[in-house]
C-alpha cells in the first residue's frame, strides 16, 4: 500500500511538473525566433545606456563583430598572447581594451554554421546551413530568404552596415545576404 501511494504521489507531482517547466523560463515572444528568458529590467538599463551614450556623441555607437577562424582564445594579447607568443596584436588589444567584449557564442564545427549563427542569433540547423556549400552541391533555395540578419535588424534603425571578409555562407549570387 505504501509504495501504491509513493508512486501515485511521484506521478501526481510529475503532472504538475510536465503543465510548467520549473527548468525553463525561456518563452516564444514570435513564431520566427527561437525561445528566449525575457530579461526586462536588464533590457531598460541597456536602452537607457544606448540613449545617454547616443546623445554624449551625437550618433550611434560603432558596433564592429570579428569571426577569424583557427584563432586560438589565448592568441591575442589582451587575452595573454600577442608579443608573449611571438604575434603582437596591438590594434585587436586596442579595440578589445576600449570596446565592450562580448565574449560568449556557441561553437559550431564548421565556419559556415559559426557565421549562420552568429549572423542570425540562431541555430544554423534552423537555416540548413550546418556545413559548407561545396562545389557540385545543388543548391535549390535560398537559405537566408526567411532569415533576419543583424545587418538587417542595425539597419532598420539607422546603422550602415558592411560585410567583409571570407563568406562561405552560400554560393548563388541571388543569396546575398546583405542585400
Amino acid at each position: 500500500m505504501k509504495r501504491f501511494l509513493v508512486l501515485s504521489l511521484l506521478i501526481a507531482s510529475f503532472s504538475v511538473v510536465a503543465e510548467k517547466n520549473v527548468f525553463n523560463d525561456a518563452i516564444v515572444e514570435k513564431a520566427n525566433m527561437e525561445p528566449a528568458i525575457p530579461r526586462p529590467e536588464q533590457e531598460k538599463v541597456a536602452v537607457s545606456k544606448l540613449k545617454n551614450l547616443e546623445a554624449k556623441q551625437g550618433r550611434k555607437p560603432n558596433v564592429l563583430v570579428l569571426l577569424v577562424d583557427d584563432l586560438g582564445w589565448g592568441d591575442p594579447g589582451v587575452y595573454g598572447g600577442g608579443a608573449a607568443i611571438g604575434a603582437p596584436t596591438p590594434n585587436i588589444d586596442k579595440l578589445a581594451n576600449e570596446g565592450l567584449r562580448l565574449t560568449s557564442m556557441y561553437s559550431q564545427p564548421t565556419c559556415t554554421s559559426s557565421r549562420a549563427a552568429l549572423t542570425t542569433g540562431r541555430l544554423p540547423v534552423r537555416s540548413g546551413l550546418v556545413r559548407p556549400i561545396l562545389t557540385g552541391d545543388k543548391v535549390t533555395q535560398n537559405p537566408w530568404e526567411k532569415e533576419v540578419s543583424q545587418g538587417k535588424l542595425l539597419s532598420k534603425v539607422g546603422y550602415k552596415t558592411a560585410l567583409i571578409g571570407k563568406w562561405l555562407l552560400v554560393k548563388l549570387r541571388e543569396c546575398f545576404l546583405m542585400r
